[in-house]
């Protein structure tokens, strides 16, 4: 009985799939494809998954711990231009434009991310295409509305910084 329950388990992939928000529309079936794309990644405080003007090889969707992205080549306080969180994605604009990275990333702690190579989602663009533009179309729309509201955010936060300096909007 016991090892019929263990066929049944879900991997410990499809659990994390299924954590992540920007995934959540896809049907059991792309996520099993999914499943064997994305690899697992552990990174140390401080470790860089990434350096700007490298090529884009991975997306990486981080699930626990925090990754920093700098401007430039080094990852110092006064460089950093934002934080990704558990749930987010990072990496993806050079992955999907094949430009090189425009930032430098880091693990602020302790970090576990799923990456998603570049060669492996081109061979599922060729094999199973629209599994593939299903992924790019939740992606899209997810990375859509946060930017929307990235930018909202940024937009009261000046208007504040305009208000209190008596700079008519």
């Amino acid at each position: 009985m016991k090892i019929l329950r263990n066929l049944f388990k879900k991997s410990e992939k499809a659990r994390l799939i299924d954590q992540l928000p920007l995934l959540k529309s896809l049907d059991g079936q792309e996520k099993n494809v999914l499943q064997n794309l994305l690899h697992r990644r552990e990174f140390s405080k401080g470790n860089i998954l990434f350096t700007a003007r490298d090529p884009a090889v991975a997306a990486y969707f981080v699930l626990k711990g925090s990754v920093g992205l700098y401007q430039g080549m080094e990852a110092t306080p006064q460089n950093r231009i934002q934080l990704v969180r558990p749930g987010e994605i990072l990496g993806y604009s050079a992955f999907f434009s094949d430009a090189p990275r425009n930032a430098t990333a880091a693990a602020m702690e302790n970090t576990a991310c799923l990456a998603m190579l570049r060669k492996d989602f081109t061979d599922l663009c060729c094999q199973r295409p629209k599994c593939a533009l299903k992924i790019l179309l939740s992606l899209y729309d997810v990375l859509y509305h946060h930017d929307l509201a990235e930018l909202r955010e940024k937009y009261n936060q000046l208007t504040q910084q305009l208000a209190k300096a008596n700079i008519i909007v």
